[in-house]
């Protein structure tokens, strides 16, 4: 958990959610959990540490419906998750992505 992460768990906190819809916020972290984290974000711990078996441990551990991948160096704008579910509220449409800002450390950033 750091600085950019906090960032991301915080731009996603921000997002406007559809009246009826559940939002849940789930990180899945290979390395040290935090000592707090923010109201309404669950940690999952992903002993490989891989970013596949991250996205199927979160995935696991939701309940919803719909599944919204963001990246852990990602801001999503206010709008993102309703833009998405208007999207994906059309029978012919199955997936939904798109540019992301991401935000890193130096100038080719790091991967993990």
């Amino acid at each position: 958990w750091d600085e950019f992460l906090e960032q991301t768990v915080a731009s996603i906190l921000r997002c406007e959610v559809p009246p009826g819809v559940d939002l849940e916020v789930i990180v899945a972290l290979g390395g040290p959990h935090p000592a707090e984290t923010p109201t309404g974000v669950r940690v999952v711990t992903n002993p490989s540490g891989t970013i596949p078996d991250g996205l199927n441990l979160a995935i696991a551990a939701s309940a919803g419906e719909v599944v919204v991948r963001i990246d852990s160096r990602c801001n999503v704008q206010s709008d993102h998750i309703t833009r998405v579910l208007d999207r994906l509220a059309d029978p012919n449409v199955g997936c939904v992505g798109g540019a992301a800002l991401t935000l890193d450390r130096g100038l080719f950033g790091s991967a993990y």
